[in-house]
């Protein structure tokens, strides 16, 4: 993002710098007659907003870099990135891609993990109803005839009516909305990666479209429109417009190529960031312990 900002700001810097050229234009004109004051007010009103533009841009470039530091947990100065957003145009295939991240995406790990959580859950409520054998054990003095005697404590509980299973219930229940949840956040992203694949497709098409045909065209119609200038078959606000939407398209630029690079790191990324609705949003399983009915045995102590 910082990268795309430095290009934005450095644009918007040549678009106040032509608004200025505007203004020096429309003076002259209307010293001379040839420009009313309505068109002075335009001009500067122009100015003002391509001013307010770069303010805008300079301040989220301030925000990114601050949220880079924070990130890297190590304060420091603003300054330059050095890199490019530019690069190889060669598309990422759309099922391929859908394959990786169905395969691999941390959201599907995780609903996963909660899956076998619940099913290790409900192997423990199964078995909770077989009884357990509980044996103690002790010595002690025999105080009338000072004699050490031993005890032994055998004893099993018999659950004759409680087969716990109500929690059984409850864990294979709940084993089932494990496995709706994976398919579930399947489906979720697989509408997610349409969304985002689209979005990156068209990014891709319009750095390609403005970078091949757009921009070679209009520096060809600025350094035309120089010339003419220069032979006094064309005005200077006619340069002046042909080299403003020139920045413009530069601008643009710019946006596009942080949407295809941004949407790019999605795709490879998994989707992450999830959202709240995702696996890694929610606990480590589903209903936990404290929604089952607890399963008292008697030990054979008294209470």
């Amino acid at each position: 993002m910082l990268l795309a900002l430095q290009a934005e700001a450095n644009v918007q810097k040549e678009l106040v710098q032509n608004a200025e050229d505007y203004v020096v234009t429309i003076r002259e004109g209307y010293n001379i007659g040839t420009a009313n004051r309505a068109d002075l007010h335009v001009a500067n009103a122009l100015l003002q907003k391509r001013r307010v533009k770069l303010l805008t841009v300079e301040n989220m470039r301030h925000e990114a870099w601050a949220s880079l530091t924070a990130l890297a947990g190590q304060p420091m100065e603003i300054s330059l990135v050095e890199g490019t957003l530019e690069g190889d145009t060669t598309p990422i295939e759309y099922e391929p891609a859908l394959k990786q991240v169905l395969a691999a995406s941390p959201e599907v790990m995780a609903a996963s993990f909660n899956v076998q959580a619940a099913q290790i859950n409900l192997q423990r409520q199964r078995v909770e109803p077989w009884p357990n054998l509980f044996v103690a054990g002790g010595v002690g003095l025999n105080t009338t005839n000072n004699r050490v005697v031993g005890m032994a404590d055998v004893g099993i509980s018999v659950p004759l009516w409680n087969r716990n299973q109500g929690n059984v219930r409850t864990a294979e229940a709940n084993v089932l909305r494990q496995n709706c949840e994976v398919q579930r956040i399947r489906l979720d992203l697989q509408t997610r990666m349409g969304s985002v694949y689209q979005r990156y497709l068209t990014a891709l098409q319009m750095v390609e479209n403005l970078e091949q045909v757009a921009l070679p065209e209009l520096r060809r119609a600025y350094a035309v429109m120089l010339d003419a200038y220069e032979e006094n078959r064309a005005t200077w606000n006619q340069v002046l417009e042909i080299q403003k939407e020139y920045y413009e398209s530069r601008a643009e630029y710019a946006g596009w190529l942080y949407e295809w690079r941004s949407h790019e790191v999605k795709i490879v990324g998994y989707l992450l960031p999830a959202g709240r609705g995702s696996a890694l949003g929610r606990p480590a399983m589903g209903p936990g312990p404290q929604d089952l009915i607890p399963n008292y045995h008697y030990n054979g102590q008294p209470e």
